[in-house]
This record gives structure tokens, sequence and C-alpha cells, in this order.
């Protein structure tokens, strides 16, 4: 992955240490102490695991309806909403959200 994506690096990994347990935290995780609630880790990904991700604007380019509406891409993040990941597209050189 490019150096553009150190941060989407970061900021995965920081998400991902806040829902682990922490042994100064009496075996709780920052985001049990501060919501109070635990974390729901089922939707938990690799950082980098390859995805084919649907992009509208890609599919509009193409002609013909037997193409591919899907693009190669790396999980490099999660989205703002549960069910939102982020993905790094390189052949549109740019993070999606899908």
């Amino acid at each position: 992955l490019p150096l553009t994506i150190w941060g989407e690096a970061l900021t995965h990994a920081v998400y991902t240490r806040n829902r682990m347990p922490h042994a100064t935290l009496n075996n709780q995780s920052p985001y049990e102490v501060l919501t109070g609630e635990m974390p729901d880790l089922g939707y938990l990904q690799l950082f980098g695991s390859p995805a084919h991700v649907f992009v509208p604007e890609e599919r509009l380019k193409m002609k013909g309806k037997l193409l591919a509406g899907s693009v190669e891409g790396f999980l490099v993040d999660y989205g703002q909403q549960r069910n939102h990941y982020r993905f790094w597209i390189p052949s549109l050189h740019r993070v999606v959200i899908s």
C-alpha cells in the first residue's frame, strides 16, 4: 500500500486497540470504560484484506451490463457508521466507503 495510506493504518490500529482488553483497566477495553457497554467485535477485519468493492461511478463508465460492477480493493479502515468500511482502490488511487 502507498505511503498516503499510513494515516488510515494508524486509525485502524487505534480503533482496534481501543476495543481490546487492557490489564491496567481491570481487563476492560477503553471503549467499555468510556461507554459502559461491551464492544461488538464481530465486524472487525484485518487491515489490508483484499476485497471486491462495488463502485457505482466506475460502473457508469463501463459499457455493457455484463461487465463487472466491482473493483479490487483493500480494507484500510472502518467508516463512521457501524456497517461501513473504507477501502483503498489502487486502480482509482483513492479511498472509498462501502
